[in-house]
């Protein structure tokens, strides 16, 4: 039995320091079919955004909070795999123009013709800490599995979380000015890279909300059009079978 060089080194390691999934800890696992299965839902988000569908793969509880924490906060990236796929998978399940199972026509390849699909921002304290954008792989893959069927896409880190009292981000002129949503410390970085195009904006959990009203509402300002919003997880108090 032959093994090759690019599979060794995990196999090596997998018997050193044997990985459990990010989930229930079950041996050999990213995820276990368990676990990932649990992505698999469609968790409506009401009244999140006015005007536009919020849906997550997952109630933040259990299993799947232990994985989003675990992939969040503790360096699982192994986990961006199966994350992926989920938001992909959930994309696939809207019906909405400019999201994969939309009525996208693939004729329209104009540059102002691409779905932008956006990252929700993390502050550059978290970033640091974590040592990468976390959902920067995330975005990425929804972009592609977008141009997979046919509807062009690309992910675009057009957000930031500007930290009070610093210069983080360069606003510049009027337009960039109004990018800035008040109080609510997001901003669009180059609102002229957002001005009238279909954005999909993605996130890793919704708890009240706030943090993709302020996202869709600084992309609004910029002249962006918010066609959907995605995430992982939302909170139980979103969850309909719990009530």
């Amino acid at each position: 039995m032959t093994m090759r060089a690019g599979t060794l080194l995990p196999a090596m390691m997998g018997l050193v320091l044997p990985r459990g999934c990010a989930g229930c800890g079950m041996p050999d696992d990213v995820l276990c079919p368990a676990c990932r299965s649990l992505f698999d839902d469609t968790v409506i988000v009401p009244s999140c955004v006015p005007g536009v569908p919020v849906v997550a793969c997952a109630t933040y509880r259990g299993a799947v909070r232990r994985a989003i924490l675990a992939w969040k906060d503790h360096g699982d990236e192994e986990c961006d795999r199966p994350f992926s796929q989920a938001l992909c998978a959930l994309a696939d399940r809207m019906p909405v123009e400019g999201v994969i199972g939309g009525e996208g026509d693939a004729r329209r390849i104009g540059d102002r013709d691409v779905t932008l699909i956006v990252p929700a921002p993390s502050s550059q304290r978290s970033s640091r800490r974590r040592g990468r954008r976390h959902m920067r792989p995330l975005a990425r893959a929804i972009a592609a599995a977008c141009r997979a069927r046919g509807v062009p896409a690309r992910a675009e880190e057009a957000l930031a979380s500007h930290t009070t009292g610093g210069r983080s981000v360069e606003m510049k002129g009027r337009a960039g000015r109004a990018a800035r949503v008040g109080g609510s410390g997001i901003v669009v970085t180059r609102p002229s890279l957002v001005r009238g195009r279909r954005v999909i904006l993605v996130d890793d959990i919704v708890t009240s909300g706030a943090t993709m009203r302020a996202c869709a509402a600084a992309l609004r300002t910029a002249g962006a059009r918010v066609v959907a919003c995605l995430a992982l997880a939302a909170t139980p108090r979103y969850d309909a079978s719990a009530t």
